[in-house]
């Protein structure tokens, strides 16, 4: 999805694809100074947080991660500081109550169905 993100002109961070454990246990050589110190380690494909590493900085980190999810690309993306509107980082937020989604800012409910 990154790739056609890219290809779509959506701005991204910095990225380096990260090849699976299983297809390639020992990682080549990597220079990490693009990301800039801190970066954030996440598997290519999953959602909620899982398998997210906010705040990487060594090939240690990522040599870590790639075992916690060893058949999944990773991707090490550099750190974003969200610029500040009206003094505050910008957002969604919300919180979930029987399957509905209720934002907070006076945006209306938007419920979704289980399966």
């Amino acid at each position: 999805m990154h790739l056609e993100l890219i290809q779509a002109g959506v701005e991204t961070p910095y990225t380096i694809l990260i090849a699976p454990f299983v297809d390639q246990p020992i990682l080549p050589s990597l220079d990490l100074t693009p990301l800039a110190g801190k970066f954030v380690l996440k598997p290519a494909v999953g959602g909620g947080g899982e398998g997210v590493m906010m705040n990487a900085s060594t090939l240690d980190d990522v040599r870590c991660a790639r075992l916690e999810f060893p058949d999944q690309k990773y991707l090490a993306q550099a750190h974003i500081e969200p610029r500040l509107l009206s003094g505050r980082k910008p957002g969604f937020e919300s919180f979930m109550w029987e399957a509905t989604a209720f934002p907070v800012g006076g945006i209306r409910p938007r419920t979704y169905t289980r399966f």
